[in-house]
């Protein structure tokens, strides 16, 4: 399929039919010129390695760049190049990743010398400039350009580049594309005119002295999609194409599209470029490969090489001609003197192929219509229950956790189902209870009872359990031990198979080892990317979100204005973007604290921020879970929302979540499995409809308690945020936190030091300590209260200080009245504990206060100052 490259404008581009060149002395500023449609090119810092790009060369660098100008495209071609991005790095068939450039090689030579001396069925550089004016395009000339070569005449060798516009993410789509320009190019002549075996998959090697080309205009992808037709409906002349008949020594004609569609083809042999099989390729021509035979002594090179893999020797003394055959995996079984089977099981093993698949396809069971589960073969079952098996490992795993082998079962968990999608999550399972679950669920196999002296096998019947059958396979997903590691790049564990809760279990596989795919790994796959692709701009991104950021402005941000309001709108933007992106070493511990009345949107604020983390989001609403012994489901969780679940007077909470936001590590303890530490990579928010929330202490440094507007949203309001976050806002704001202009402030952010102050944030301080709360009564009133003659106002000086002797019985008398008045104890009864805590404060710096002795006054007093 092809895909919208968001960075590339996709309205049709008017060419200019000029061509231009990099190397053309009469123009100075070549290196100066843009090209009209980026593209992208793998990279390397090698030159002319044969072995390259596979991460075996001391020193290799790879990078996967985009070519914007002449430039670019001239220094990168100097060094080996390929035309697509790989996996890791490896360049081939099976590591193909996606290509937005279409790439070939013309060479004008090939194995009939007769055919290719003629100066007529050449492609040279200009016959190719007048032919594809209209598209966009570049060439770069190979090492042999215009060169005499074994004693043939000089002519043009260049590679070709022509920008598609849009990533082709699927290796057989590219495949087709590289066959319909073929057709384009050799229409009308009897010579296939490029070498379409040379692809964005292969190593273009570098050629220092090479010569640029560049020309403006559409993609090839118009003209190429305009001929499809008329490609499927050409007529083709059967003797000679090599891909539909092979004569064999005498034998009967084979079709080779039955091989083309061969398991050991699908799913080997095309895998691989033709190097695997065949190191002693030599040289290219006219549809095939000619290679030095590795079967006899081959001076010369006789042996012939299909695009398909298959091969043919030319020399009467090879032995590889005593055993007629059309497959790569022949010529490696003749080579390594091993039966075909071993090669393949080989293969198989190194591609995390199913060998049992193979057994299946081709009907080749040593039972019929069985397959063996075990690694001695000794149980065998039926194809059809083998695919139940096979089902099962879509959502089981076997798992190490602490020492105890458990399940892991891939569900939907009780605590989502309210949430987004419900987005399933991975729940530890005992054994005993895997096998509970199918224990009605039998199985009829064949179990093998004698073994004779001539390696016959006699089989007998046995009855068993589904699970019990899973757990004896040597092909169940099985991992040593799983781990948290939310980074985009995931660790490397050697020697061990470990499951990392941040990959995409989903797209794990037998061909990935079961880690899933890079690609889906962390928070992407829960974000539409076919809308997120179609984001291009921040300012695009913002309008795309724009009610959910006014929501956060005017209601979250609502009871302030000016500096104050904007500094406390980007607070919240830094938080929830570092919430999105550091979850390691570099997270902050502050959490967000909302408080306002009931029906103000706190939920609408945290719930959709919550769907861009998927199952690693957690709603927590009920408080008896945050210091249950059970805690599962905090085990593997990124951003927590406390709704409605934290009460500050509950004192036996008050450790749990000073614990739960600062401690860069916390015990799981499941049912059934031993209790484990693990690391902490959660961040919370907490909100509330009542004034006290959570304990603060005045140089708390763990909330950022805000405020919220105490306006009730209306269902109208909720709805038209909701419909826009829907429609491409979520992937918006997801685009918008990810984006240079907001990582680049939050990587140096203190959001300690930059905390802003509010009057919630005051309020928690107060609840939380009786002495602050008492002592802003004294501050907003102006003085202490007094009950001497009814109660009154003990005024207190603006600007000079207070000094108190014979008047600390009134004022201790005013704190405990303040106490009684507000529900809270007097654990501070006498004036001295009273005044021990306040010099506490006061050694704080939160507030001013000194007691001493008064030399003047008869029996020498203690005097509070303020």
């Amino acid at each position: 399929m092809l895909h919208q490259n968001s960075s590339i404008n996709q309205t049709q581009n008017q060419s200019n039919g000029h061509s231009v060149s990099a190397d053309d002395p009469t123009d100075s500023n070549w290196h100066q010129k843009t090209i009209q449609m980026p593209f992208h090119l793998s990279q390397s810092n090698k030159y002319r390695q044969q072995t390259g790009f596979t991460n075996s060369i001391s020193g290799e660098e790879i990078s996967y760049s985009q070519i914007n100008s002449i430039a670019m495209f001239s220094d990168a071609v100097r060094l080996d190049v390929a035309g697509a991005e790989f996996k890791n790095n490896y360049r081939g068939k099976q590591n193909f990743l996606r290509s937005d450039a279409l790439v070939f090689d013309v060479d004008n030579d090939g194995h009939d010398q007769d055919q290719w001396n003629d100066e007529g069925n050449w492609l040279t550089i200009e016959d190719f400039k007048l032919k594809f004016t209209d598209y966009e395009w570049m060439i770069a000339t190979s090492l042999n350009h215009q060169k005499e070569k074994n004693g043939r005449m000089p002519r043009d060798k260049f590679h070709v580049f022509m920008a598609l516009g849009s990533f082709v993410e699927d290796i057989g789509e590219y495949g087709k594309l590289l066959d319909l320009m073929q057709f384009v190019v050799s229409k009308d002549f009897h010579l296939n005119r490029i070498d379409s075996a040379v692809g964005g998959y292969s190593q273009i090697y570098g050629n220092q002295e090479t010569q640029v080309f560049y020309n403006a205009g559409e993609s090839i992808l118009h003209l190429l999609d305009s001929v499809r037709d008329d490609y499927q409906q050409q007529p083709r002349d059967k003797s000679q194409d090599r891909n539909i008949i092979w004569q064999q020594n005498g034998s009967d004609s084979i079709d080779i599209s039955e091989f083309l569609g061969s398991w050991d083809y699908k799913n080997i042999i095309s895998q691989y470029d033709l190097t695997e099989f065949y190191p002693t390729v030599v040289t290219h021509s006219n549809g095939y490969w000619m290679a030095k035979c590795e079967l006899h002594d081959d001076q010369n090179p006789s042996l012939m090489i299909y695009d398909n893999g298959g091969f043919k020797c030319l020399s009467n003394q090879c032995q590889g001609n005593e055993h007629p055959s059309w497959s790569a995996l022949d010529y490696v079984a003749l080579k390594q003197n091993k039966s075909k089977t071993e090669v393949r099981k080989e293969y198989c093993d190194r591609l995390n192929l199913d060998y049992n698949e193979y057994i299946i396809e081709t009907n080749s069971s040593d039972l019929e219509g069985y397959v063996p589960i075990t690694n001695l073969g000794h149980i065998m079952v039926t194809f059809e229950d083998y695919y139940r098996l096979k089902e099962l490992n879509q959502n089981h795993a076997i798992c190490t956790i602490e020492g105890d082998v458990c399940v892991l079962l891939y569900t939907k968990a009780s605590y989502h189902q309210e949430f987004g999608e419900g987005y399933k999550t991975i729940l530890f399972q005992s054994r005993s209870d895997f096998r509970e679950k199918f224990s009605n669920d039998f199985v009829q196999c064949k179990s093998l009872a004698n073994t004779a002296d001539d390696g016959s096998k006699t089989w007998s019947i046995k009855i068993q359990t589904l699970g019990k059958l899973w757990l004896e396979w040597d092909q169940r997903r099985e991992y040593d031990r799983a781990h948290f590691h939310p980074a985009d790049e995931r660790l490397v564990y050697k020697g061990e198979r470990v499951w990392d809760y941040f990959d995409d279990w989903s797209s794990a596989s037998e061909k990935n080892n079961w880690l899933g795919e890079d690609d889906s790994r962390g928070l992407i796959r829960f974000i539409d990317r076919q809308k997120l692709g179609q984001i291009t701009s921040n300012a695009q991104a913002e309008d795309a979100c724009r009610l959910y950021l006014n929501h956060i402005s005017n209601i979250l941000c609502g009871n302030y204005q000016g500096e104050k309001k904007r500094q406390l709108f980007e607070y919240i933007l830094y938080w929830m973007a570092s919430a999105l992106t550091k979850h390691l070493n570099n997270r902050t511990t502050v959490g967000l604290v909302l408080q306002s009345g009931q029906g103000s949107g706190k939920g609408l604020f945290s719930t959709f921020f919550g769907q861009l983390f998927g199952h690693y989001f957690y709603h927590l609403t009920d408080n008896s879970r945050l210091t249950q012994q059970f805690n599962m489901q905090m085990k593997d969780r990124l951003l927590v929302f406390a709704d409605e679940s934290v009460f500050a007077g509950d004192k036996r909470a008050v450790g749990t979540l000073k614990t739960m936001q600062t401690e860069n590590t916390f015990t799981i303890e499941p049912k059934g499995v031993n209790a484990f530490v693990v690391n902490n990579h959660r961040r919370f928010i907490y909100s509330s409809n009542e004034s006290w929330v959570i304990n603060k202490d005045a140089d708390d440094r763990r909330y950022q308690v805000i405020d919220v507007k105490n306006k009730k949203m209306t269902r109208g309001e909720y709805k038209r945020i909701e419909q826009q976050w829907n429609d491409g806002g979520k992937e918006g704001f997801y685009y918008f936190l990810k984006s240079d202009k907001i990582q680049d402030v939050i990587q140096d952010f203190d959001f300690e030091a930059n905390m802003i102050s509010t009057k919630a944030g005051l309020e928690q301080i107060k609840q939380s300590d009786p002495i602050i709360g008492w002592f802003y009564e004294i501050l907003d009133n102006g003085g202490h209260y007094t009950w001497d003659l009814g109660r009154s106002i003990c005024e207190w000086g603006m600007h000079e200080g207070n000094h108190f002797s014979t008047d600390k019985d009134a004022i201790h008398q005013s704190y405990v009245k303040y106490m009684e008045t507000h529900g809270g104890t007097t654990w501070a009864k006498g004036k001295s504990q009273l005044s021990n805590r306040l010099s506490r404060l006061h050694e704080d710096g939160i507030i001013f206060f000194k007691k001493s002795r008064d030399p003047k006054t008869e029996g020498n007093p203690t005097v509070w100052s303020f």
